[in-house]
């Protein structure tokens, strides 16, 4: 039988989609400084491939915790060639180096990024 569709509020789901990074990097800037660089290098990526992702989730799916975080990191995970095209046409594998360290800072941050998205949302729908 076909999962019933979740009525979407688009408007509360896309301020609580821009709000999510803001709420994590205010909470968490205190005791993990670096989590304002997560959110200035992080955050045109979750707006770009993210938004388009979660508007598609959600419309599928719904906003349920466990599909939504499962796509940020399959999304993140989707750097991973990204990145290696740009290594190799740029001949510069030295970049890569890093990548793995980011690689694991950006699962961190996907993760809280998108709990912290389907509360808001859950917040903002309360009837």
């Amino acid at each position: 039988m076909p999962e019933r569709r979740q009525h979407l509020f688009l408007g509360r789901l896309a301020v609580a989609f821009v709000a999510a990074p803001l709420v994590v990097t205010v909470l968490t800037f205190w005791f993990f400084p670096i989590s304002y660089l997560a959110l200035i290098f992080g955050g045109p990526y979750y707006l770009i491939i993210g938004a388009p992702l979660t508007f598609w989730s959600a419309g599928r799916y719904g906003v349920r915790l466990l599909p939504v975080l499962l796509l940020a990191l399959i999304a993140t995970l989707g750097t991973w060639p990204i990145a290696a095209a740009l290594a190799w046409s740029s001949d510069n594998w030295e970049a890569m180096e890093a990548f793995p360290a980011f690689l694991t800072f950006a699962a961190g941050f996907a993760g809280a990024w998108s709990a912290t998205f389907v509360g808001l949302y859950r917040l903002l729908t309360l009837r």
